[in-house]
């Protein structure tokens, strides 16, 4: 780990996350922040890049690259852009959707498994 000194008020240069009051951990190369040097441990992105949480009340993921111009999640996600980011969030589906939309986890556009819509 590359830990350094923050600057006062406990902010960190970019690329670095404040990891307790007063100390910086150096980002995974697709964090712009973040709060430890694991994959995982992103809470921005690079321009390009989208933060995929694993689950509905994460606050960091990881940092994955557009897949195209008009699928920006892997299947299984939704891309949220209401936060103040400058990539977006891909949230994860409920378990009974195989696709959704959003704006939230139970928008389903198609059902998983043995669901059915009603």
């Amino acid at each position: 780990d590359v830990v350094g000194v923050c600057q006062s008020g406990d902010q960190c240069d970019d690329r670095y996350g404040l990891r307790s009051p007063g100390e910086c951990i150096q980002c995974n190369d697709t964090c712009t922040d973040c709060t430890g040097s694991e994959a995982n441990e992103c809470t921005f992105c690079l321009s390009g890049y989208y933060l995929q949480l694993a689950n509905v009340n994460a606050t960091t993921g990881q940092c994955l690259a557009e897949l195209s111009f008009s699928q920006k999640c892997q299947t299984g996600y939704y891309l949220s852009e209401t936060r103040a980011t400058t990539s977006g969030v891909c949230h994860p589906c409920h378990t009974s959707c195989l696709l959704c939309s959003g704006p939230s986890e139970n928008e389903c556009t198609m059902c998983g498994g043995h669901f059915q819509f009603r």
